[in-house]
């Protein structure tokens, strides 16, 4: 899945962090937008030997302008 997310342009996701474990891909991260989170899912769910995809991916827009801050 890194490798992946190194190759395609259209991901804002270089700060993506990817956890391997027993067929199990765990994502975390922010992302643009409702679509690019769905691809990034797609994308995991493709790849051989993964059985479960779970996701703690946060679209920007609804994330509260203070957080963080």
């Amino acid at each position: 899945m890194r490798d992946r997310l190194e190759r395609e342009r259209w991901t804002s996701g270089h700060g993506i962090v990817v956890h391997a474990d027993h067929g199990r891909l765990v994502l975390w991260g922010m992302v643009v937008t409702e679509a690019e989170k769905s691809a990034l899912e797609t994308m995991a769910r493709a790849i051989p030997g993964v059985k479960a995809v779970e996701t703690h991916l946060a679209v920007r827009s609804s994330v509260p302008y203070h957080y963080g801050i």
